[in-house]
């Protein structure tokens, strides 16, 4: 029940983050390395952790626009859609433990939890939703926390 609690408060700090990453993505993916894969200071800490500047295989598959992934353009829609997950796994995660599942919701001996569901929208779409800390999708000894939902296509 504490956990539930926790990512309650944590929400709207969530909400405010998420928005502060969107709005400051443009000019962040301005202040790349070299090889502009890796933000530069002062904004390496809305890097994500798991992927480099160009994204992940299923990002580049279905959102690229035009053949490079690091194109000023792919950057900053990759930092909008995952920018700051540093943040979402280092301060506001768990550490990452075995879990239960239950159907749609996901569970540790710690108290954290995941509810992931698919919700139909069309015979062809589904919004994806996830709130909770991702426990399945740990990276680094850390499972991030979340609240969002994505628009998918069945295949």
């Amino acid at each position: 029940m504490m956990k539930k609690f926790l990512w309650l408060l944590l929400l709207p700090v969530n909400l405010v983050f998420s928005i502060l990453c969107t709005v400051i993505s443009p000019l962040a993916a301005c202040f790349v390395t070299p090889d502009r894969r890796h933000l530069r200071s002062p904004f390496k800490w809305l890097d994500t952790v798991d992927n480099d500047l160009s994204g992940d295989d299923g990002w580049k598959q279905e959102h690229l626009i035009g053949t490079d992934p690091l194109s000023w353009i792919n950057r900053t829609r990759w930092l909008i859609r995952n920018g700051g997950n540093k943040i979402s796994y280092s301060a506001f995660g768990c550490l990452d433990t075995p879990y239960t599942q239950q159907g749609f919701y996901y569970a540790n001996a710690g108290g954290y939890w995941l509810y992931r569901r698919p919700l139909p929208v069309t015979s062809k779409r589904f919004i994806d939703l996830f709130i909770g800390w991702n426990l399945p999708g740990a990276k680094y000894g850390r499972a991030k926390y979340t609240s969002s939902f994505r628009l998918k296509t069945k295949l």
